[in-house]
Order: C-alpha cells, then sequence, then structure tokens
C-alpha cells in the first residue's frame, strides 16, 4: 500500500506540475498574441497618422496654389486698370490739346481758359507719370 501510495502522490505532483506547465504555456502564447497584436495596431495608428499628415499637407499645398493663382490674378487686373488708366489719360490730353489748337486758330479763347487747359494737360501729364511708376512696380510683381 505504501507503495501504492507513493505512486499515487507521486503522479499528483507530476500530472499537477504539468497542467500548471501547460497553463503557463497558454498564457505566455496570449501574452505574445495580444503583444503582437498592440504592435499591430500601434502600426495602423502610425499609418494612419502619417496618411493624415500627407493630407494636411496636401490641403495646404492646394491652399497656397490657389491663394497664389488669386494674388496673381489681382496683380494681373491691377496692370490692366493702370494700362486703362493711362490711356485714357493720354486721349484726354490729346483732345484737350486739340481743342487748345483748335480755340487758338479761332481765337475764341481767353488767356485765362489757355491757361486752365494748360493745368489740365500739366495735371494730367503728372498723372501718367505718377500712373507708369505704378505700372513699373506691378510688372516687377
Amino acid at each position: 500500500m505504501k507503495l501504492f501510495f507513493r505512486a499515487m502522490v507521486f503522479g499528483v505532483f507530476l500530472s499537477g506540475s504539468t497542467l500548471y506547465a501547460q497553463e503557463t504555456v497558454t498564457a505566455e502564447v496570449e501574452t505574445i498574441i495580444t503583444e503582437q497584436e498592440a504592435e499591430e495596431q500601434k502600426e495602423r495608428l502610425k499609418e494612419i497618422e502619417a496618411e493624415a499628415e500627407r493630407a494636411k499637407k496636401e490641403a495646404k499645398e492646394v491652399k497656397n496654389a490657389e491663394k497664389i493663382a488669386r494674388k496673381e490674378q489681382k496683380i494681373k487686373n491691377l496692370i490692366a486698370a493702370k494700362n486703362s488708366t493711362i490711356a485714357k489719360t493720354e486721349n484726354k490730353i490729346v483732345k484737350l490739346k486739340s481743342k487748345l489748337l483748335k480755340g487758338q486758330s479761332k481765337g475764341t479763347l481767353s488767356p485765362v481758359a489757355v491757361a486752365k487747359i494748360n493745368s489740365k494737360i500739366a495735371k494730367a501729364n503728372e498723372l501718367i507719370i505718377k500712373n507708369k511708376a505704378k505700372l513699373a512696380k506691378l510688372l516687377k510683381k
């Protein structure tokens, strides 16, 4: 009986230890699997963040491109406006000069009227000079 009891006690210790070892192995496998899943989730999160960052940069580039296009269009419009103003002022000068010549040839203009027309022509010339300077600055941009 002692022999049987010893074998049984010995068998209990062996079987109990093997069960404990199996539970430890399965627990280690589960922790390894959860660690791998955690690493995969971290990698996916990094990829998602990187993609979001790329999308943000692309949106910023598009916004900057639109801003530059608007600025260029604004400069083109200003250049066209200055050219138009210069052309109108030159036409005004031509009309004033023709009016002055016509009035002087007929003798219908008084000296005061001639002085007024000459001052208008001088002001128009100054305006042309200023607009040409502004146009040169716009063309540099």
